[in-house]
C-alpha cells in the first residue's frame, strides 16, 4: 500500500517510522519544514488509513462479539 501513496506522503512516512528520524531530521532530509513534515505526515497516515478500510473494511471497526468468542 505504500507504493500507492504519492511520492511525497511515502517519502514522509519512510523517513519518520522506518527510518526513525525527528521531525526536524525529516524536514532537514526532505528540504521542508516541520510544520510541512508534520501536515504531510498527518495526510498520509490518513489516506493510509482510508486503502487499509478500503483494502479491510471491518479493520477500522474494532474487535467484535464474533472475535472475542471463546471456543
Amino acid at each position: 500500500m505504500l507504493q500507492d501513496l504519492p511520492a511525497q506522503h511515502r517519502a514522509i512516512i519512510v523517513a519518520t517510522y522506518f527510518r526513525h528520524r525527528t521531525t526536524r531530521e525529516a524536514a532537514l532530509q526532505l528540504g521542508v519544514t516541520p510544520g510541512a513534515v508534520q501536515a504531510l505526515l498527518y495526510e498520509a497516515m490518513r489516506e493510509l488509513s482510508l486503502m487499509v478500510a478500503a483494502w479491510h473494511p471491518t479493520a477500522s471497526e474494532g474487535p467484535s462479539a464474533q472475535h472475542l468468542q471463546v471456543q
